[in-house]
């Protein structure tokens, strides 16, 4: 992982900048540039082109993978019915199509060895081993 990046602010490894925060495109283009030496116009004319050949075949009803980050697909949530939480009234709720990321294994991996394993909070007092 770039030393550059975004990182979880509870994960102390030795050799990487600890960041908080999110990374824009804008900054991506900015790291990139600076590491390719390509100009930021022509790494931003790079990623909209990226992203919009993504959105294209996410829109035909394509798959893209990208190994070693993952995949984008579509997928349909059935129709179902749902509550309104400020009144409690039943609310329909349609079928849609929505865009989806599953990361790869690889990506997973990585996390979890950067990160570390998610935080788990206390258990209440009802039920276990006293």
């Amino acid at each position: 992982m770039d030393p550059g990046f975004t990182r979880h602010p509870s994960s102390a490894q030795p050799g990487i900048r600890e960041e908080v925060g999110t990374i824009t495109k804008a900054d991506l283009v900015e790291k990139v540039a600076a590491k390719t030496g390509l100009t930021k116009k022509d790494v931003a004319a790079i990623a909209d082109h990226f992203l919009e050949g993504i959105c294209r075949a996410l829109l035909r009803g394509g798959h893209v993978e990208i190994r070693g980050l993952g995949s984008f697909k579509t997928k349909t949530r059935k129709a179902r019915q749902a509550r309104n939480p400020r009144t409690g009234q039943a609310v329909f709720v349609p079928e849609k199509v929505v865009p989806y990321f599953k990361a790869s294994k690889e990506l997973r991996i990585r996390v979890m060895e950067t990160m570390g394993p998610p935080s788990t909070p206390p258990e209440s007092g009802s039920g276990g081993t006293p």
